[in-house]
């Protein structure tokens, strides 16, 4: 099994301002973030990033056919019509199970802090997307929440999705 981050962060590494917002992330990362959601066919998602997709108009959810996990020990509403998601209450451990078992041989896990760190926690992850927008927040969201936890990554690509939004994708030396 494959675990792939996805990511948007400021040059600053915060994911979101304080209230969840992220209008400030670029068409193009958009566009690349579901391009890559779509061709691994399976995402993992923290409960609260999952309410916010919730909100979204439907154009705008980054998986429209794939397998989406919500990590969530609360088990609230977490559905949207017509859309294949399943409730994981295991953790990361639990989502990469449900996966494999699925068919699927990757994942992408796209947020938020929560969820990054607990996989992070658990050596999960083999490759991570990082798309820098141009901006800096105070305060905001940062990508891991503290957690115990160190990787060594190694460059894999550059690109510019835009003029000002630059994309670093690494994998993970293990």
């Amino acid at each position: 099994m494959r675990v792939i981050f996805y990511a948007a962060i400021t040059a600053n590494g915060m994911t979101a301002k304080t209230d969840g917002n992220t209008d400030w992330v670029s068409p193009e990362d958009f566009r690349s973030f579901s391009t890559t959601c779509q061709k691994i066919g399976s995402i993992v998602m923290g409960r609260r990033t999952f309410q916010e997709y919730q909100t979204l108009p439907p154009q705008q959810y980054p998986l429209p056919d794939g397998l989406t996990i919500v990590l969530s020990t609360t088990r609230p509403d977490l559905s949207l019509p017509g859309r294949n998601v399943r409730v994981v209450a295991e953790g990361p451990s639990g989502a990469v199970k449900i996966i494999t078992a699925s068919g699927l041989s990757q994942t992408c896990v796209v947020g938020g802090h929560t969820t990054w760190a607990s996989f992070a926690k658990e050596g999960l992850v083999d490759e991570i997307y990082l798309d820098i927008e141009p901006y800096l927040f105070g305060q905001g969201m940062p990508l891991f929440l503290p957690a115990d936890f160190e990787y060594h990554l190694k460059l894999i690509e550059t690109k510019n999705l835009n003029s000002q939004t630059l994309q670093l994708h690494y994998r993970v030396e293990k």
